[in-house]
């Protein structure tokens, strides 16, 4: 048997619900990497992601891909949305900060100007809606923290726990109003509801919400974030974003691991970075249009750049 035979199949792990999608032909990228695979010759087979099954295509390091879940084997892949669709990430791990676009250099030169205008207003509309019509560029008088999940705990990825990066943020941040947005879709224990709405009660600058992500980023004058997908929204609106955690989208954020807390907070109002530019590089540089005519082909480069001998 050839090598290639012996390997002809690839796995494709899904949670229930987008498995149940793929098998009646509604998933679209999923649809478009088996079309990819399909012309070369392999089979791929739709499985749904079970810890056992899991588990056992790491022991047979099977060729599989793993739908927003971490790869544990050469050649295992994990993919997902690179934040919003039609761009999709196929990578070696599900962890965004180790990315491969994480660890290269952007240099905003490298940029056809004309060319990144048109691509950051085309996917600005597309991703946002009437949302985009607007000048994005508000000057509200605040800084808007959206917070993820996990409050009290510091994390390895992270700077600082996130209950420690609103109190640095107040501390910091002199005379803006800060409004911190519990995320809608997070469960918060009575705990973390407790530790924020303490700093509120004790901090009259500090505004408590959930969700509304829309009006604050058009609002805000920047955003303070761990390393959430808002950071990366803020800046198709021009807004300078403030990192207290490891991300692929940072190298134009201001990088509290490397500045500090209070000097990136400092610099944060000022910070006018080429931001259609770095969006229209971070997007076509390892992201797969997934409306791209050549979709086969994009996908299949990045399966080869993940290890597989296709």
């Amino acid at each position: 048997m050839s090598e290639r035979s012996s390997h002809s199949t690839a796995h494709i792990f899904l949670s229930g619900p987008q498995h149940a999608r793929a098998v009646k032909g509604n998933h679209r990228f999923v649809a478009q990497i088996r079309t990819a695979l399909h012309s070369v010759g392999w089979d791929s087979q739709l499985r749904v992601s079970a810890l056992s099954d899991v588990l056992q295509a790491a022991d047979d390091n099977l060729h599989s891909l793993h739908y927003r879940e971490e790869p544990h084997h050469p050649r295992g892949l994990s993919f997902r949305t690179a934040y919003f669709t039609p761009f999709w990430n196929i990578e070696r791990t599900n962890e965004r900060w180790n990315y491969a676009i994480a660890h290269e250099d952007f240099d905003p030169n490298g940029v056809d100007r004309d060319d990144a205008q048109r691509f950051l207003q085309r996917w600005k509309r597309e991703a946002f809606g009437s949302l985009a019509l607007g000048q994005g560029q508000g000057q509200g008088g605040f800084v808007y923290v959206p917070l993820q999940g996990v409050l009290l705990n510091h994390r390895s990825f992270q700077s600082t726990s996130p209950i420690d990066m609103l109190r640095a943020v107040l501390k910091h941040e002199k005379t803006r109003k800060v409004i911190a947005a519990f995320h809608p879709r997070e469960f918060y224990s009575e705990e973390e509801r407790r530790a924020v709405e303490a700093l509120a009660r004790a901090e009259p600058r500090l505004d408590l919400r959930v969700g509304q992500r829309d009006a604050l980023l058009a609002g805000c004058d920047y955003i303070v974030t761990e390393n959430s997908s808002v950071g990366f929204a803020g800046l198709f609106f021009h807004k300078p974003v403030v990192l207290f955690a490891q991300i692929d989208f940072h190298h134009i954020c201001l990088n509290v691991r490397d500045l500090g807390a209070e000097e990136a907070i400092r610099l944060a109002p000022d910070h006018a970075p080429d931001f259609a530019a770095y969006v229209t590089w971070f997007l076509r540089r390892h992201a797969v249009n997934a409306r791209h005519p050549r979709v086969s082909e994009l996908i299949l480069n990045r399966l080869r750049a993940g290890g597989w001998a296709l």
